[in-house]
């Protein structure tokens, strides 16, 4: 018992070492990814679900790089709660560390 706990322990230290170090990477790279592709004649106060793009997109302000919005869009910033865009992305380090667990579970990828 005691030699598997201690195999079981190695494993787990492991495990959150990976989680951690994926999720501050995630939250680095990916963290700042807030402007959508939304209809041209949308106010940024009224922002529904038929505003955004389908399927949703991230994309750039800068014309030169990124992603760019395609035709009758234009790329907005918005700041939508959580209850909105859902709990898993890399805005902050505890969703991030679920993020990375749903890719390497591949849990809830099915729709």
């Amino acid at each position: 018992f005691k030699r598997s706990s201690q195999q079981i322990y190695n494993v787990t230290l492991f495990f959150l070492f990976f989680m951690s170090l994926y999720g501050l990477l995630g939250v680095q790279f990916f963290g700042e990814l807030k402007n959508h592709c939304v209809l041209n004649t949308t106010d940024p106060k009224h922002i529904t679900i038929n505003s955004l793009a389908i399927p949703d997109t991230f994309c750039s302000v800068d014309p030169d790089s990124g992603y760019q919005c395609p035709e009758g869009m234009k790329c907005m910033k918005l700041e939508l709660t959580r209850y909105v865009m859902g709990f898993n992305g890399f805005d902050e380090f505890a969703t991030s560390i679920f993020t990375v667990y749903q890719a390497a579970s591949q849990e809830g990828w099915v729709f």
